[in-house]
């Protein structure tokens, strides 16, 4: 028998612990660095792509900091913002020009209105808003915003139009105050409070104990998924923009807090003052809350081929006062 002495068996023992605490990083190193090379290729694949939108500005600045310091710090004069006059006609669009994600549609929505866009997963109704919102182009048809061909504006101009509310509001883990200015940097504690209270915020506002200097997010207060809503239409009302477009904004609440939320929304159409006066609403939703509030509920309803012919269809909405707008679809 091989006589080993008591440090050495030790060792022996030892060891393999050691090289496997030595190896280990090494294999989690690995698995990031595959990772890393993964998210590049995805990275590149996204740089490579085509913009979804084209901007016919004939000059930008972006090329130095003090030009995107200018750009993110410009806020079109008065004059800039329309009543919020919206007209689709014949309006396609793709977002990777391979299939149709929205069919050939025609929308007229007057300053003032409000709109609920309803239909299937998959019909379009999403894309329509990125139409609208000047983030993605159509692939036919005609968009005028205030009588202008959209097409036509610059992409900052057209988009100072427009306020979007997606479905879930970040909310920053700053104060309650700079959650709101950063839709209006030069905007006054009353008119936040003003836009707090239009999204039916004014009681938090009130029990806030630091009030519009109390933080949220990381660290400080934390919202309910119903005040993350408010929060985001309270950003869209202190905007001031005429156009406010919003994505499933309720799509994660209850029924009673989902119709309390739109009954603010829909009271802004009604709200003046402010730069454009009245706002027209344009609301996605799947769901039943709140949709006789709004003036119309139109659906969008996708083609079964994108190869079919699409026909002009009437969709009527007996649960609002209005009649329901013309939508072109496939049969």
């Amino acid at each position: 028998d091989l006589d080993v002495s008591t440090p050495v068996k030790a060792l022996l023992v030892l060891t393999p612990v050691a090289v496997s605490d030595a190896v280990s990083p090494l294999v989690d190193a690995m698995r990031a660095l595959a990772r890393a090379r993964g998210s590049e290729r995805r990275i590149d694949d996204l740089l490579g792509l085509a913009p979804a939108v084209a901007d016919p500005a004939p000059e930008t600045v972006r090329d130095t900091a003090a030009g995107a310091d200018a750009a993110l710090d410009a806020r079109p004069s008065a004059a800039a913002y329309g009543r919020g006059d919206v007209q689709l006609r014949d309006v396609s669009a793709s977002w990777t020009g391979e299939r149709t994600d929205l069919a050939p549609t025609d929308l007229a929505v007057e300053p003032g209105t409000s709109i609920a866009v309803t239909g299937a997963n998959g019909s379009g109704k999403s894309t329509l808003l990125a139409v609208l919102a000047r983030h993605l182009d159509p692939t036919s048809g005609s968009y005028r915003l205030d009588g202008t061909d959209a097409l036509d504006l610059p992409l900052a101009e057209a988009r100072s139009h427009v306020a979007v509310v997606d479905d879930e509001t970040h909310v920053l883990a700053t104060s309650l105050r700079n959650n709101l200015t950063l839709a209006r940097p030069d905007a006054t504690d009353d008119a936040v409070d003003d836009a707090l209270a239009a999204a039916g915020l004014g009681d938090l506002r009130r029990e806030l104990p630091d009030g519009l200097d109390t933080l949220l997010g990381a660290g400080g207060r934390g919202l309910s998924g119903g005040e993350r809503a408010r929060l985001g239409i309270a950003r869209a009302h202190l905007s001031e923009r005429p156009l406010v477009l919003l994505d499933e904004p309720v799509a994660h609440l209850d029924p009673p807090t989902a119709r309390a939320v739109v009954e603010d929304l829909t009271s802004l159409t009604s709200r003046t003052g402010t730069r454009s006066g009245a706002r027209t609403i344009i609301m996605v939703t799947h769901r039943d809350d709140g949709a006789d509030l709004f003036d119309r509920v139109v659906e969008v309803r996708r083609p079964p081929s994108a190869t079919m012919a699409p026909t002009a269809v009437t969709q009527p909405d007996d649960r609002t006062h209005g009649t329901g707008r013309l939508f072109r679809q496939g049969r």
